[in-house]
């Protein structure tokens, strides 16, 4: 007679709990983290000012917008009369449409932000990029599923809040949720799921992500020349008709639905025309083109001068021999893998140890990815590094020229680090994250990114103050600003007083005469001077006088903004 065995021990104690988990390790105790580190930085900082000034404008555009209650992105011109070309104009860099004054490079990002600013103020509208930056960490946990199986989670945090989605998750611009969804394009797109909502879902990030950042099309670009020349991946899609004719579909819609709607409204394009200028520009400026690419690439400091260039190249060259130890072990020897960890450490140290500011190179924000420069093993991580690398001639090629010192790890490039950042992590499930070079990248990436943060919070508070200290005065004065990006830095009080801006610095009196022919009485001149140093003499602009003792309020490291007051004679 068969007789039952008797029960394991654990068996007759009852069933195992589910072990409980980290809640930076579980999705809805990540996204609160994050988003609540999201909201620290802003809240640290100012809301209403940004890192650059091409946030402030996209800003001052959402307070024109919503105080009209319309949805024509135009921030118009007091002063259009007497500056018809807009020389003048307060927000740097406004493009003339037929009779509008346009910033927005986005119409589709400012309009989301209307019911966000009218519930909250400039804080309201950050929730957009704060969205960015939760869904590009989503998005890189998707891809290092995708590409190395595991959980994702050390992707989700090195690009979410490791990586300069975080820093730009306090600036009111398109570049985290255009990565985001540049992103989860790419991961979609190499994800084995056939279903056709998963190729809509491709094609339509893809096609956001082009609206909000007309670099996404190199990106597109690279991608499709990547999946090209690797066989197993082309052989993939070109099997699946149906999802690369769905991909295509939901790329076009968002696109073309843009073009029309900006033409409904303006009578022309502003995304599409913004792309087209870049490309026509490619063959000019060949030497600061060149300039541009090395800093964007290996810019530790924000100085494009040759030794920087050099300091930053070799900072370059060290990260990327610690990558190559953690993937070649055989190829580098342990003796210049220290050699390569002491200089990048000490390279850093004097970075952080000169002062707040920006770094403007795409690897240097993020060490880590130097690891991933030599992670791609299967076909698919040879698609993605091949996107990452391969877009880099494109972006040089065409990007806007100039203003590069002024952004945080290489603003057309984000999508490069973050890439390259998701295939490191697979060389460190493979290799084991305890190993000295992995231990050093990670480490350098925290740091790098405390950096920034630290300098977003300043920077914000510094410009948002001064540019609220100017804001301040009750009359109705009309404020000249010798610094060219001041007054479109001061997006969220456009409207507040009447602003111009000097077409060149030192070009004081040209602006006054502009103020003059349209009747304004009392100027406030603002000028830029050494923190400690001389102030600057007051200009004599004709029809006005001097009035009173000038005022100087704190601004960047080692400046001070004085303020000079005058009355119309």
């Amino acid at each position: 007679m068969p007789t039952l065995a008797a029960p394991a021990a654990d068996e007759a104690a009852g069933p195992r709990s589910t072990p409980l988990r980290a809640p930076w390790r579980t999705l809805p105790g990540a996204l609160v983290l994050l988003a609540a580190l999201c909201a620290l930085v802003i809240g640290l900082g100012r809301p209403g000012a940004g890192s650059g000034s091409d946030a402030g404008g996209k800003l001052a555009t959402v307070v024109v917008m919503a105080d009209e209650g319309t949805l024509v992105p135009d921030v118009g011109y007091w002063a259009e009369g007497q500056d018809p070309d807009g020389d003048h104009h307060p927000l740097w860099n406004t493009t003339a449409v037929g009779d509008r004054w346009v910033q927005a490079t986005s119409l589709p990002f400012v309009a989301a932000a209307l019911p966000l600013y009218a519930t909250a103020g400039a804080a309201g509208a950050l929730v957009l990029p704060v969205l960015g930056c939760l869904l590009a960490a989503l998005a890189a946990r998707h891809l290092a599923r995708v590409l190395h199986g595991g959980e994702g989670w050390a992707a989700f945090w090195l690009v979410g809040a490791a990586g300069p989605a975080l820093f730009y998750a306090g600036d009111f611009w398109e570049h985290a949720p255009a990565l985001g969804l540049g992103l989860l394009a790419v991961a979609s797109a190499l994800d084995d799921d056939a279903r056709p909502a998963r190729a809509l879902l491709t094609g339509v990030a893809a096609g956001l992500a082009v609206v909000l950042r007309a670099e996404m099309l190199l990106y597109g670009v690279a991608f499709v020349g990547a999946t090209l020349v690797v066989g197993a991946e082309r052989r993939r899609v070109l099997a699946e008709r149906t999802r690369l004719v769905l991909t295509v579909v939901g790329a076009a819609v968002p696109v073309l639905a843009n073009a029309v709607v900006e033409r409904a409204l303006l009578a022309d394009g502003v995304r599409d025309g913004r792309a087209a200028e870049s490309i026509a520009g490619t063959a000019g400026r060949a030497g600061s083109r060149v300039t541009d690419a090395a800093l964007t690439s290996v810019g530790l400091f924000p100085d494009d001068r040759a030794h920087a260039l050099l300091v930053g190249g070799l900072l370059v060259g060290s990260l990327l021999v610690l990558g190559a130890r953690l993937a070649w072990p055989e190829w580098v020897s342990a003796r210049a893998t220290l050699v390569a960890g002491v200089v990048a450490a000490s390279l850093y140290a004097l970075r952080l140890s000169s002062g707040p500011g920006f770094v403007p190179g795409f690897l240097v924000v993020a060490p880590f990815a130097a690891a991933g420069v030599f992670g791609a093993r299967s076909p698919k991580e040879r698609v993605v590094l091949g996107t990452a690398l391969g877009v880099l001639p494109l972006v040089w090629a065409t990007a806007w020229t100039g203003n590069h010192l002024a952004q945080w790890g290489g603003r057309y490039l984000l999508l490069s680090g973050a890439l390259l950042t998701v295939l490191a992590v697979g060389v460190a499930e493979r290799v084991g994250w305890r190993r000295p070079a992995m231990v050093a990248l990670a480490t350098l990436t925290v740091v790098v990114a405390g950096f920034g943060v630290a300098w977003h919070v300043e920077r914000t508070r510094t410009v948002g103050d001064a540019v609220a200290a100017i804001e301040s005065r009750p009359d109705d004065v009309v404020v000249i600003s010798d610094l060219g990006h001041l007054g479109r830095e001061a997006g969220a009080w456009y409207g507040d007083h009447r602003w111009l801006r000097t077409a060149e610095p030192g070009g004081i009196e040209a602006a006054a005469a502009v103020a003059r022919a349209a009747g304004a009485g009392d100027l406030a001149v603002v000028q830029v001077a050494p923190s400690g140093g001389d102030e600057p003499a007051a200009p004599a602009l004709g029809g006005y006088e001097p009035a009173g003792a000038p005022q100087r309020i704190p601004y960047l490291v080692g400046e001070v903004l004085v303020v000079q007051r005058y009355r119309a004679r």
